[in-house]
């Protein structure tokens, strides 16, 4: 829950109560609050060293092709969902196998 909480200013603000809510120690929240705040600042800071003045031709491409991107990124998650689901079946079977045999 922490690292995918950490672009959305909602999530971030978020974040520290459902640590708490969780039980979570302030070591383990720290861990990965830091470690992703981290990341994004390098991401940003790199992103921004890298394109420079090319940003606005960056900006042209993403609105020329942000509906493929959704659709690509909503089609990567139904996948990884229903092979998670096909990955969690196939477990589930075999453990009431395994139960069949032994009982």
């Amino acid at each position: 829950m922490f690292r995918y909480s950490k672009p959305h200013p909602l999530g971030v603000t978020l974040t520290g109560y459902f640590t708490c809510i969780l039980g979570s120690s302030f070591r383990t929240f720290a861990v990965y609050a830091y470690s992703g705040a981290l990341f994004w600042c390098i991401s940003f800071i790199g992103l921004g060293y890298a394109l420079g003045s090319q940003w606005e031709k960056l900006l042209l491409s993403i609105e020329r092709y942000s509906w493929d991107i959704v659709i690509a990124v909503v089609l990567l998650v139904v996948v990884s969902w229903f092979v998670k689901r096909m990955i969690q079946s196939s477990r589930h079977k075999a453990k009431s196998i395994k139960g069949d045999d032994v009982a």
